[in-house]
């Protein structure tokens, strides 16, 4: 389990997605207060989703296939929070330089690259799997 290396990229976006969260809902909060509540959810819940998944995903390590998809899960969440953060700004008439210049704001980026590091290693593993099994 921990001698994987996607094991560690997972852990990057446990961390990374910890303190996106933190950063992020303390700068951007106060913008989607004036906005709906659905999009308040939406922003939290795509948020707040993305270490947990990635927590879990790293104790189903006997379930590759599992694994791909909850990868991809975290990416459809990562998206979802970019879309809402956008959607806000254009809703809110705010500047949209202004939302980006946040630093924590680019953890998220930095966690879809991680995402596509951990798919690549855990279907090389699966690959890994296949030839062996092929071999007895």
């Amino acid at each position: 389990m921990l001698q994987r290396i996607q094991t560690i990229y997972l852990l990057l976006i446990v961390f990374l997605g910890g303190l996106a969260c933190y950063f992020q809902i303390d700068f951007l909060l106060p913008y989607y207060m004036q906005f709906k509540p659905f999009a308040i959810l939406i922003f939290t819940l795509a948020l707040g989703l993305v270490p947990i998944l990635a927590f879990i995903t790293i104790f189903i390590f006997k379930k590759r296939n599992l694994q791909i998809k909850l990868i991809w899960i975290i990416i459809f969440l990562i998206l979802i929070y970019y879309f809402t953060t956008l959607y806000a700004c254009i809703g809110l008439h705010v500047d949209v330089k202004e939302i980006f210049t946040n630093f924590s704001l680019y953890f998220n980026l930095v966690n879809l690259i991680l995402c596509d590091l951990a798919i690549r290693a855990i279907k090389k593993d699966e690959n890994l799997v296949r030839a062996a099994d092929r071999l007895r």
